[in-house]
């Protein structure tokens, strides 16, 4: 049974955001980082559990994260996700062009949204052309890549483990679980742009000062419902 719970969004502060995209990149502004929790691969059949988004304004630097507390509440979550999208020039992700984004786009369709183009950039192709060069790590999983370049996390949750904490959330209603898919999502987010900095050729020098200035800080510090 699904509890009707409202949905929320919750905002972090990050401080020390540094300019974290290599200049190589050539990104438009104003750009932010985005992953998305599922419940599966498919759109058509499975829904977006939590999308976070993580980019400066004025003050420095915000980790925003949209959670779907239920299956119904989807396409209101997805109107505040495209009206942040719609503010952006370019989008940074990890795998995000085979999935992040045309989840996105499956599922706003479906609630009659239009998601806006933007300039994306994605991590993963070039992680794995970084692979091929030096034949290391043993795969481009984004955790494995953390792992490889001693990007710091303290989330230890798969994919599956996600899924099935969104499961047990809807079933019991528990913080831990909400908490944990959170945790999960940040974590995710906080590496992307430690990543894009080793991934630029010649970046190993900047990549230690990004990780210098970034706090591994634990969503929740502020909630809008």
């Amino acid at each position: 049974m699904f509890l009707a719970i409202p949905m929320d969004t919750v905002v972090t502060p990050v401080e020390g955001f540094p300019e974290l995209v290599p200049r190589s990149f050539r990104i438009r502004e104003p750009f932010a980082y985005l992953d998305i929790e599922t419940t599966g691969l498919c759109p058509s059949r499975c829904s977006i559990t939590a999308v976070g988004i993580l980019r400066r304004d004025r003050t420095g630097a915000l980790l925003e994260q949209f959670f779907v507390s239920h299956p119904q509440e989807e396409a209101k979550v997805l109107v505040d996700v495209v009206g942040a999208l719609r503010q952006l020039e370019c989008v940074v992700s990890f795998n995000g062009l085979a999935f992040d984004l045309p989840f996105i786009r499956a599922r706003a369709r479906r609630s009659g949204l239009s998601v806006p183009r933007v300039h994306a950039l994605d991590l993963l192709p070039m992680a794995r052309r970084w692979r091929k060069r030096r034949g290391v790590p043993e795969n481009c999983r984004l955790q494995t890549l953390a792992r490889h370049f001693k990007i710091p996390r303290t989330d230890k949750a798969s994919g599956t483990e996600v899924i099935s904490a969104y499961k047990r959330w809807l079933e019991t209603g528990d913080p831990e679980e909400r908490r944990l898919i959170l945790h999960h999502n940040a974590d995710d987010l906080m590496a992307l742009p430690e990543l894009a900095a080793f991934l630029d050729a010649g970046s190993m020098q900047r990549a230690s000062r990004v990780r210098s200035h970034m706090p591994r800080s634990r969503p929740g510090e502020r909630v809008r419902t």
